[in-house]
C-alpha cells in the first residue's frame, strides 16, 4: 500500500507504524495489524531542573537532576539521554539531553565546576596533648566537604623542682602533681621516679 500524508497530531509526526515497527510503502497489511501515526514531543519543551555548582575533584561531575514535560516525569534512557561537555576541570560544563522513544531533539543545561570555597582557615576542633593527636578542620561552603589536618602532640618540656623530697630507690611519692601526665609516667634525672597521678 502507498503511504497516505502525514496527518494533523499533536507533536511532530515520526512516521506510520504498523505492529511497532515504523511501515513502508508497499507494505501488506493483514487485518489482525494495528496501522497508526506516530507523533514525538520536542524535548526541548521539557523542563529541567536547576543544577547547583559543584566543586573540583579532579574527575567527571555528573550531578542529578530531574526532566519533567508538563506533569510527566521522564526516566533517563526511556525518556531521554545524557551526554557530558568539559565536565572535568574548573568552569562551566554542559549536559546536553537527547529525546529517545516518544520524544525528539536535543536540549543542554549548563553548570559551574569551581575551587572549593572554605569557611575559614583551619580551626582547632580537637587540642592535642603529650598523649594524643589533636585535631583542625574547615568546611566548604559550596559542597558541604570537610577537609581535616592531624595536629602533633605536644612535646612538653617543664621544670620540676622535688629536691626537698628524699625518696629511697623504689619509693613513690603523691606530693608531684603534673596534670596531663599519664599515671606511672617515669620522670627521669638521675634516679626515675614513679609519679601517681
Amino acid at each position: 500500500m502507498e503511504l497516505p500524508q502525514a496527518p494533523q497530531g499533536d507533536g511532530k509526526f515520526a512516521g506510520w507504524f504498523c505492529d511497532g515497527k515504523e511501515a513502508e510503502d508497499d507494505q501488506i497489511l493483514n487485518d489482525d495489524k494495528e496501522f497508526y501515526a506516530v507523533f514525538r514531543q520536542d524535548i526541548k519543551d521539557a523542563r529541567i531542573s536547576d543544577i547547583p555548582a559543584s566543586c573540583y575533584n579532579g574527575t567527571e561531575i555528573k550531578p542529578t537532576f530531574t526532566v519533567k514535560y508538563q506533569d510527566e516525569l521522564l526516566t533517563e534512557n526511556a525518556d531521554y539521554t545524557v551526554s557530558w561537555k568539559n565536565n572535568v576541570n574548573i568552569g562551566t560544563a554542559t549536559a546536553v539531553i537527547t529525546g529517545i522513544g516518544k520524544f525528539f531533539g536535543t536540549k543542554e543545561i549548563s553548570y559551574v565546576i569551581e575551587a572549593h570555597r572554605w569557611n575559614g582557615p583551619m580551626k582547632t576542633v580537637k587540642e592535642p596533648t603529650a598523649l594524643v593527636y589533636g585535631r583542625a578542620e574547615r568546611k566548604c561552603t559550596v559542597c558541604g566537604k570537610t577537609e581535616s589536618k592531624q595536629l602533633a602532640k605536644l612535646s612538653p618540656k617543664m621544670k620540676v623542682n622535688v629536691s626537698s623530697i628524699v625518696l629511697k630507690t623504689g619509693q613513690s611519692t603523691t606530693k608531684v602533681k603534673l596534670p596531663g601526665l599519664q599515671k606511672g609516667t617515669e620522670l627521669r634525672h638521675g634516679h626515675p621516679a614513679i609519679i601517681k597521678s
